[in-house]
């Protein structure tokens, strides 16, 4: 399952528990058609309703290309573009805002990423969950999400690549797992030590459409499991 929006205002929201300071990572996978505009498919802020002070993953009008953008509390924004279609085909994002002066961004694999040390205004702290469109319901996306994923950390490069290997966000780095919300089974968050609940769904349709995962992580043990080799 999946939700499935069509710009047209639908979007997921949630209000964690506490507010955190970069760095933290955002990840999620998207199934489209890439848009003529700037889109929104996740924003990470400190205002519900503003677009100031926040981290946020975006499409632009260039074919195949996104980006994370930090935008400061005075308006400022620095980003980093990489390209890949995700037309019609499951694709792993993950976005990694380390500082005020670094973010960085991974389409599809770990080999296809892009940076940016511009060095903004550093961040008052982030609360606000949106997915589907901006904070301010601007830049609203067409397309499917699914394996949403936030942590209060600059995942390490093995942990990136596990989620772009398709393994389940419950498995990596748990301890700073603030939500995740797979989605295959509605808006319910599937684990997280943030106090965070269910998403808040407005107008998005829930699709039957969902990457496959992996839920068995690497490193995970695996004592027990028994292969039969059938004669």
């Amino acid at each position: 399952m999946s939700y499935l929006f069509d710009a047209a205002a639908e979007r997921l929201t949630a209000t964690l528990g506490s507010t955190y300071s970069m760095p933290v990572t955002i990840a999620f996978q998207v199934k489209m058609t890439h848009p003529s505009a700037v889109t929104t498919a996740a924003m990470w802020g400190n205002a519900s309703g503003s677009t100031l002070d926040s981290g946020e993953v975006r499409t632009i009008a260039t074919p195949d290309y996104w980006t994370p953008r930090y935008r400061d509390s005075g308006g400022v924004a620095a980003t980093a573009n990489v390209s890949l279609s995700c037309d019609g085909a499951w694709t792993p994002v993950v976005a990694v805002f380390t500082s005020n002066a670094s973010r960085r961004i991974y389409l599809g694999t770990i080999g296809n990423t892009n940076s940016n040390t511009t060095a903004l205004a550093a961040t008052a702290g982030w609360k606000y969950l949106s997915f589907g469109r901006a904070l301010d319901t601007s830049a609203q996306f067409a397309g499917r999400l699914a394996e949403l994923a936030v942590w209060d950390v600059a995942l390490s490069v093995d942990d990136i690549t596990s989620y772009l290997s398709n393994y389940s966000a419950d498995g990596i780095d748990a301890t700073n797992l603030l939500a995740y919300w797979s989605c295959a089974a509605g808006n319910t968050k599937t684990a997280g030590v943030d106090s965070v609940g269910s998403l808040s769904v407005s107008g998005s349709t829930w699709d039957p459409d969902h990457p496959t995962i992996t839920s068995l992580s690497p490193g995970q043990p695996t004592m027990g499991r028994c292969i039969y080799i059938l004669p």
